[in-house]
């Protein structure tokens, strides 16, 4: 999906490599894209003709066991983080696929397996480094420059590079997941049994929910259930989740970052993928058929609907403690497209556009700001206001123009240094 050439990759080594890179690229006139882990569905770690800060190389990560911290470098993935945390028995909310970035998806909020239980990873972020559009180092902790911890926390890549987090930990070593997979005539009993359970689930339980064509089985709905704890513990819950017959069940007591890697069959090499996606409001009757039917628009491997189940911690978080907006929403919606012959493209595009807007009635006017792609069908006022609107915009704006006045970084879902693009 991205092809774009920039005239200039920084391949850093340090705060420092990152200072005078933004330093560079202002005085050069060049656009400037941050790659963390490379991510990005919309394309915001690279750019055209102008300056990559890559991080690739800034990878380290430190796991102190006493204090149950870690400290992470800029340009880390997942993978690189769940390995060290796992030899402590301690992890912290970290994204679903290994390749992840740790800077993109904690800037933008951080939804994974653990987010019941312990917050989203953005509310596990303790302290951080930032190199500012100045150039100045700056840490932003409780103690040192608490706005920018707060707009860190959901804010996206809007205020500067992060090139060190500190997470708080937590407790973590065996949990009970897998896959349920569903025959599409257990559709409708499958995903009523998923809200019913879900609903009464204490913290530890999480849940996704997966529409799809399983190249051996067809149409599919699977349920992918993780419970923190172990077999004996999770047995009441795992029961109730099976109880409408699945096909096969792949479900399990294994240590948590196996289950972290439940996604992880490799993809085609240049696989192309959209991504059209919201928070939703409720798993009732109408919706229900709703998702069945946006399904069922076309049948074939690679169109993915997914629910993420909220809730929990989540749910719980005071607002004043992080710029992520969308806390009232049990689940998280989205239409994943992918391919690989480029002709197919258009097809699966006007798939996850039309899946979308069959589910427009059943979704919240709010966007989980790591799904959303560049989207030609919402101009980028409506996408900001849909990423961060109703928590705390005027307190985003003002930390824009304090921190990033010249709009130095906004290769990203941007807030502009102005109040224009989050107006009513």
């Amino acid at each position: 999906m991205i092809d774009r050439r920039p005239a200039v990759i920084v391949r850093c080594l340090s705060d420092s490599d990152v200072a005078t890179s933004i330093r560079f690229a202002w005085e050069a006139g060049l656009a400037l894209a941050v790659r963390g882990g490379g991510h990005s569905v919309a394309g915001n770690s690279s750019c055209d003709g102008g300056l990559v800060v890559d991080l690739s190389r800034m990878r380290q990560v430190t796991v102190d066991a006493h204090s149950r911290r870690a400290h992470v470098a800029g340009g880390a993935v997942w993978a690189d983080v769940d390995g060290p945390c796992s030899e402590q028995g301690l992890h912290t909310t970290g994204g679903v696929v290994s390749s992840t970035g740790v800077a993109g998806l904690t800037l933008g909020g951080g939804i994974g397996w653990l987010s019941r239980l312990c917050g989203h990873t953005c509310d596990n972020l303790v302290s951080a480094r930032v190199v500012t559009a100045s150039g100045e180092v700056v840490t932003a902790s409780e103690e040192e420059n608490p706005d920018l911890l707060w707009g860190l926390r959901g804010g996206g890549g809007n205020f500067g590079v992060v090139t060190r987090f500190e997470f708080s930990l937590h407790p973590v070593t065996t949990v009970v997941g897998g896959w349920l997979k569903f025959s599409w005539d257990r559709a409708r009993a499958a995903l009523q049994t998923y809200r019913d359970v879900m609903a009464e689930a204490p913290d530890r339980l999480s849940a996704a929910v997966i529409l799809t064509v399983d190249p051996d089985l067809g149409p599919i709905v699977a349920v992918v259930p993780c419970y923190v704890g172990s077999a004996a513990a999770a047995e009441r819950w795992i029961n109730a989740l099976r109880s409408p017959g699945p096909l096969f069940d792949y479900v399990r007591e294994k240590p948590y970052v196996e289950h972290q890697a439940i996604y992880e069959t490799p993809p085609p090499p240049r696989m192309g993928h959209y991504w059209k996606s919201s928070f939703f409001r409720r798993l009732d009757g109408g919706s229900i058929d709703a998702l069945i039917g946006a399904a069922e628009l076309d049948f074939r491997p690679g169109l993915v609907i997914s629910l993420e189940v909220l809730g929990g911690v989540v749910a719980r978080a005071g607002g004043d403690e992080a710029a992520f907006a969308h806390r009232a929403e049990p689940y998280n919606y989205l239409a994943d497209a992918g391919w690989v012959d480029p002709a197919e493209a258009d097809r699966c595009i006007d798939w996850a556009r039309r899946a979308s807007a069959l589910m427009e009635p059943h979704l919240s006017p709010g966007n989980y700001v790591n799904y959303m792609s560049e989207d030609d069908q919402l101009d980028p006022a409506e996408r900001i206001r849909r990423a961060y609107g109703g928590n705390g915009a005027a307190r985003l704006i003002a930390l824009k123009n304090r921190y990033d006045p010249d709009n130095v970084f906004r290769l990203n879902h941007n807030i502009p240094p102005s109040a224009a693009a989050l107006s009513p």
